[in-house]
């Protein structure tokens, strides 16, 4: 499984609890998610220049962004790879 897969995982999973919610998404599935994700997510997005957390497919789609999510996910909070696989291949088109 490729670090790019996880990245795009947790993103969009932390991105509806940032600012948006996807209509599939429970409220709480996302408080629900480790403060460690968000905490990724939220301090990575200014790399993304996607205007925000709610633009799925400019995140989905930044290399950069998942390149530093990934690392920050691999240093802070390893065993939160796999949970972020499954939001990503379900939410990340």
């Amino acid at each position: 499984m490729q670090p790019i897969n996880y990245i795009l995982s947790f993103t969009v999973l932390t991105v509806g609890v940032a600012q948006a919610m996807p209509s599939d998404m429970t409220a709480a599935q996302l408080f629900e998610t480790p403060s460690c994700l968000r905490d990724c997510i939220r301090n990575t997005e200014p790399i993304s220049h996607c205007g925000g957390l709610n633009n799925f497919k400019c995140l989905c789609d930044s290399e950069p962004f998942i390149r530093d999510v990934y690392s920050c996910i691999s240093r802070d909070c390893p065993d939160l790879l796999k949970m972020a696989d499954g939001i990503k291949k379900k939410y990340c088109h």
